[in-house]
């Protein structure tokens, strides 16, 4: 069994000289298979917030998207889940209107699934809404984004043979500063992967700040900061984390960019054997008309081993 399942909101109506631009609209996926082998992909988009025109109306926020899947899968063939989940844009500011937020996501349990003997792929992921720009008012604030998947395949009554587990968040861009406006700083991405099984388990977890926000010769936002935590449970289990800080922002006339978003990473196994990996980079600097800024440096990835005997005088294999 396959199913593709797609929703995107509509977009904000734009604001006029005595209205606020409107928030775009909101959208949902859920989907539910059953089969020998199962293969489902959902995609939600919130609608873009409307543009904004003058002090008082200020632009729309995007709309935020929610979606979920489950596979149920009677065989051994491979199964997969798949939820995508993409915040709107804030609208844009004019003649002093403030812009738009972009749509905060958070996607927890989003995806789940069981085999018979086969192999169980789950994979999210979670985008946060650029900010709108602004010309004389406030850049709108970025979207976060934030991924939990936590999945324990011995509480099914029927066991995969591997199960192999993804969860990605991107925090949105900040909004640009048009005139002298400033650029907003970029969202935060924060993923975290925890996957129990009886067999063979493999979690992976990726974050990304999102870029700040431009500036024409106000000050750019500095990039937004990234979390990635990875933990694997299981006899033969391999745990990832990759966290890589959002660029910081431009500044067309001025000395210097903004300075790149920070990074932590966090890597952890439990079981006989496996391996435990934690990769972390700091954003890049914004350009500008001067030098730009130095990156904030990555912060010390983290690797953790846990080992346990199975008798008094024989160690376990690494």
């Amino acid at each position: 069994m396959t199913l593709n399942v797609n929703a995107t909101g509509g977009a904000g109506g734009n604001g006029g000289s005595s209205a606020a631009g409107a928030v775009g609209g909101a959208a949902k996926t859920t989907a539910l298979g059953t089969g020998a082998a199962v293969r489902i992909s959902t995609a939600a988009t919130g609608g873009a917030g409307g543009n904004g025109d003058g002090a008082a109306n200020s632009a729309g926020a995007g709309g935020v998207a929610t979606g979920s899947a489950t596979a149920t899968a009677s065989g051994s063939a491979a199964s997969r889940v798949t939820v995508n989940l993409t915040g709107g844009a804030g609208g844009n500011g004019t003649n002093s209107a403030s812009g738009g937020a972009g749509a905060t996501e958070s996607l927890t349990g989003g995806v789940a699934g069981s085999t018979d003997g086969g192999s169980l792929t789950l994979s999210e992921t979670a985008t946060g809404g650029a900010g709108g720009s602004s010309s004389g008012g406030t850049a709108g604030a970025a979207g976060a984004a934030t991924s939990t998947l936590v999945f324990d395949d011995t509480k099914n009554t029927t066991l995969s043979a591997s199960v192999t587990g993804s969860g990605t968040a991107a925090g949105g861009a900040g909004g640009a500063g048009l005139t002298t406006t400033n650029g907003m700083v970029g969202g935060r991405g924060a993923a975290t992967v925890t996957l129990t099984g009886a067999n063979t388990v493999a979690g992976t977890a990726t974050a990304t700040g999102g870029t700040g926000g431009n500036a024409a010769s106000g000050t750019a936002g500095a990039g937004g900061g990234a979390t990635a935590t990875a933990t694997s449970t299981s006899a033969g289990a391999a745990a990832t984390a990759n966290a890589t800080g959002g660029a910081g922002g431009n500044v067309t006339t001025g000395s210097a960019g903004a300075g790149g978003g920070a990074a932590v990473s966090t890597a952890t196994i439990t079981g006989d054997h496996g391996t435990a990996t934690a990769n972390a980079s700091g954003g890049a600097g914004g350009n500008a008309s001067g030098a730009g800024a130095v990156a904030a440096p990555a912060a010390p990835s983290l690797r953790r081993r846990r080992r346990r005997r199975t008798g008094p005088d024989r160690p376990l294999p690494v």
